[in-house]
């Protein structure tokens, strides 16, 4: 009967250990993380244990990996001697609900806490999401119940992309024209812009104080907005349209020379006007 009795209890304090040793209140975190598409991208995880941890341990994380690729991952600093070993893995089965497992090999001595950079690449577009969440623990072997789990929200931004614009003054359409013509004109910086017309032999037949005066103009934006005051203010970078309509008391008939000024250059365009 003793034996059976001392066997009992042996065996009650074997899963008393056992329920306690697994039972770790271990807490992990992730901060929110906005990265850069493309290029190496450190995302801190961060985890701690009251009761602290030995032997091998086994990080589970869901992630979208559409959005992000996960190279790789490193201990923070201050680096800890009692981590023996640092693994990753990826399973890309499912990629929109794919799994990140680190695993950690603990040396003898109880570690309190510490922590990884996961070393990501941003894959999607701008403004592009995922989130990266804990979903399990497991300690030699066994899952851990009493976890402090909190999900991760990780941005991709991406730089925008300024499109490319040609500086100029384009070929205007009709020409030869009797009631209007219209010019493509390119910026690619802010500037302010200045234009006079010469006659074919060099004379300057009108210049930025009395062009008003001999023509009807409009400058339209890309978004089909007038800009007002362009004689006066800085233009915006962009692309536009001149239209002129020549008063006709104003100008003879004849070839004439359009020339656009802006802070990066002088440019020029031949145009005929009939009446």
């Amino acid at each position: 009967m003793k034996i059976l009795k001392y066997t009992l209890i042996y065996l009650l304090m074997a899963i008393s250990l056992s329920l306690i040793s697994y039972s770790q209140d271990i807490e992990i975190t992730i901060n929110d993380t906005t990265i850069q598409r493309g290029g190496s991208n450190r995302i801190p995880i961060y985890f701690q244990s009251k009761s602290g941890l030995t032997g091998d341990i086994e990080f589970v994380f869901n992630y979208n990996a559409y959005v992000i690729d996960i190279k790789d991952t490193s201990l923070t600093v201050p680096t800890n001697p009692f981590i023996d070993e640092v693994r990753i893995f990826n399973d890309l089965s499912d990629i929109s609900n794919s799994k990140l497992i680190i695993k950690a090999k603990f040396a003898s001595l109880a570690l309190a806490g510490g922590g990884f950079y996961l070393v990501v690449e941003g894959l999607a577009g701008a403004d592009t999401l995922t989130q990266l969440t804990p979903i399990s623990v497991i300690l030699d072997g066994n899952r851990i119940e009493d976890t402090k789990f909190n999900s991760a929200t990780i941005i991709v931004r991406s730089s925008s992309v300024v499109p490319g614009i040609t500086e100029g003054l384009g070929l205007n359409r009709p020409n030869p024209f009797s009631d209007y013509t219209s010019f493509n004109i390119g910026l690619n910086k802010e500037s302010t812009i200045h234009f006079s017309i010469f006659s074919l032999g060099g004379r300057k037949v009108l210049d930025q104080d009395n062009l008003l005066e001999a023509f009807r103009i409009s400058l339209i934006n890309e978004s089909g907005e007038n800009i007002t005051n362009f004689n006066t203010n800085k233009i915006p970078r962009g692309n536009y349209k001149l239209t002129i309509q020549p008063y006709s008391w104003m100008l003879s008939a004849g070839a004439y020379a359009i020339i656009l000024t802006t802070e990066s250059g002088a440019y020029k365009t031949n145009f005929m006007y009939i009446k």
